[in-house]
């Protein structure tokens, strides 16, 4: 086997090897709460969807329509359903609070699992607080940091909540599970009757609800202050699992529709698309890096193996023209064979050809009168038309008479006199 093979081969199985180590090692999970339908991180709501769409007596679906969309299809189609709207913070605006109240007074119900507003400009919490006398506050929030450090430092890191007894179809329970899972609570009006349904306590401390419902219309308005339960990690936890199914129980008497509209942070790109080959690859940590591992050993292979097959490149000298030396060289061997006459009449045939390609003038066409191309010539040139007259004359005579041998003195006249015209063409 060639020693390329064989490392190529080698480079290989340290690739899978690579891969296989990095797909045992530890997943790092991202504990940011984007509620998207297709988020697969605990603080996602794919398995959240997923849960509710199987467990929900009437149905359940997701869309990317608004409130007031919504209430329109409502009114449309007469079929009447329940909204559920989910996420840190949810903005609301005038019109979007019309369509609430459009659906509630047709006798659907409206739940909203929000934490508090920090944004000046989220109208959101005003408009609860101003139709229905019911708003939430802070309590703190969720961090995997703080978490980590309880639970080295054995701190308390539990919250204890309650469901309250006779309210739903179900007993009163109580709950533990990591605090900062409920980060706000519920302020309501005394002016409004509302129903409590949950609280939290805290160091043995009651805190007040955090789930509140209150009649309007046939329907009915739901603020709950927990949306980190609705989540992937809520339905999979079995600590949290109970308190979101009885949650969702207060609306599961209709068809459930949760719209992601509202939710801060959605990203506008289409996350249902099908990836792609490299989309996959790149998505996946443990295949990105046997991607690029292997791109970096393919680079280093080429590179080494093409310092190994260079060879130095001579240098190549530009071909010389030997044109002119073969033109000598067959003028003197015409010479020394003594052939003047040939030598005369091949120079003569480049004369005519060249006065021809120059001037127009055609000195080998017997149609034309030769005294008539001399002067044109003469014209031309600038010399006397008896000099040329000369030189032509007596180059015919030669040509037309190829079996008279003439001297060298006399083709070397004849032909300095053809270049003399030829210079002044």
């Amino acid at each position: 086997m060639k020693s390329n093979v064989k490392i190529i081969l080698l480079f290989a199985v340290f690739v899978v090897l690579m891969f296989v180590i990095q797909t045992r090692m530890p997943v790092a999970f991202k504990w940011e709460p984007t509620f998207r339908h297709n988020d697969g991180e605990p603080l996602g709501c794919m398995v959240f969807d997923s849960v509710m769409t199987k467990s929900l007596p009437n149905g359940y679906k997701i869309t990317q329509h608004s409130l007031s969309s919504i209430a329109q299809e409502m009114d449309s189609t007469g079929k009447v359903r329940n909204v559920l709207v989910v996420g840190q913070e949810i903005l609301l605006s005038e019109n979007d609070n019309k369509a609430m109240k459009s659906i509630m007074k047709k006798g659907g119900k409206v739940m909203l699992v929000m934490s508090t507003s920090y944004d000046n400009k989220n109208m959101t919490d005003s408009l609860l607080r101003a139709d229905y006398g019911m708003g939430t506050y802070a309590q703190g929030f969720f961090s995997v940091s703080v978490l980590t450090e309880n639970l080295e430092g054995n701190g308390y890191m539990n919250d204890t909540v309650y469901w309250h007894d006779g309210t739903g179809n179900y007993p009163q329970s109580v709950y533990r599970f990591y605090k900062g899972l409920i980060d706000s609570g519920l302020e309501v009006s005394d002016s409004v009757k509302v129903k409590a349904f949950a609280s939290k306590s805290y160091a043995s401390h009651r805190i007040a609800k955090f789930i509140g419902v209150r009649k309007y219309g046939k329907g009915q308005i739901i603020l709950c202050a927990a949306p980190l339960l609705c989540t992937n990690y809520g339905v999979l936890s079995k600590d949290t699992r109970g308190l979101v199914f009885r949650m969702m129980s207060l609306v599961s008497d209709r068809e459930v529709v949760r719209t992601e509209v509202y939710c801060k942070g959605i990203l506008d790109e289409n996350t249902n698309e099908e990836k792609t080959l490299l989309g996959l690859i790149t998505s996946n940590k443990p295949l990105l890096w046997a991607w690029r591992l292997m791109g970096i050993t393919l680079i280093v292979f080429m590179i080494f193996n093409a310092r190994r097959r260079q060879k130095v490149i001579p240098v190549i000298e530009r071909p010389r023209n030997h044109s002119l030396e073969f033109v000598k060289l067959i003028g003197t061997l015409f010479y020394h064979n003594h052939n003047h006459v040939d030598l005369v009449s091949k120079k003569f045939a480049l004369f005519k050809e060249d006065i021809l390609k120059k001037t127009g003038i055609d000195l080998g066409d017997e149609t034309i009168d030769l005294e008539d191309s001399i002067q044109l010539l003469s014209h031309r040139t600038g010399m006397k038309s008896g000099d040329i007259r000369s030189v032509i004359v007596r180059t015919l005579q030669v040509v037309n008479s190829k079996d008279v041998a003439i001297e060298a003195e006399k083709m070397i006249s004849l032909i300095d006199g053809m270049n003399d015209i030829q210079k002044l063409l």
